[in-house]
C-alpha cells in the first residue's frame, strides 16, 4: 500500500497589519511590512519542519525527492514564506547537496494559483451567503459591545 499524509497548516507570527492610531511601536512593523511573516515565525515554522521530520521519517526520503511530497500554498507571501521555513525544516541539508557552503539551504518547489482560483487553500467564503449574514451580526454586535472602547482609540 501506498502511505498517504497530509499535513495542512497555517503562517508563522506575523507582524501587525495595522495599528492604533495612538501606537508608538508602528515604526518596527513598517519596516519588514505589515502582516509580513516575523523572524519568530520563520523559526516557528523552520521547527514545525524539523518534527514533521521525526514524526514522518519512515515516510521521508532523507533527500527531497518530488515525487515522494507535493506542498502547495495560497498565493500570499506570508503562507509561501512559512512553507519554504518548514520545508529546510523537514529536509536539512546532506553534505553532498551542498551548493554554497556559506547557504545551507536548497529550493524546492511550493505550488500555488492565484488566490481568484484558489478553492482549495483560500476558501472563498464571500460567496457563501450565511458566511456574509454571520459576519455582518458579528460586525454589529462586536462595535456595540466596544463602542465604550473608543476613547483608548
Amino acid at each position: 500500500f501506498l502511505p498517504f499524509e497530509l499535513p495542512v497548516f497555517r503562517h508563522g507570527d506575523l507582524s501587525p497589519q495595522e495599528f492604533f492610531p495612538t501606537d508608538k511601536h508602528k515604526e518596527v512593523a513598517r519596516q519588514h511590512g505589515y502582516g509580513q511573516l516575523t523572524k519568530l515565525g520563520i523559526q516557528h515554522q523552520y521547527e514545525l519542519g524539523q518534527y514533521m521530520r521525526r514524526r514522518y521519517s519512515h515516510f521521508l526520503s532523507v533527500v527531497y525527492k518530488q515525487n515522494e511530497i507535493y506542498v502547495q500554498s495560497t498565493d500570499c507571501d506570508q503562507t509561501l514564506m512559512s512553507a519554504q521555513a518548514s520545508l529546510a525544516g523537514l529536509y536539512p541539508l546532506t553534505q553532498d547537496q551542498i551548493w554554497n557552503p556559506r547557504i545551507l539551504w536548497q529550493p524546492i518547489p511550493v505550488h500555488t494559483v492565484p488566490l481568484s482560483h484558489d478553492n482549495l487553500l483560500y476558501l472563498p467564503f464571500s460567496r457563501c451567503p450565511r458566511y456574509n449574514e454571520l459576519l455582518r451580526e458579528t460586525f454589529l454586535n462586536s462595535s456595540n459591545l466596544y463602542n465604550s472602547l473608543s476613547a483608548f482609540l
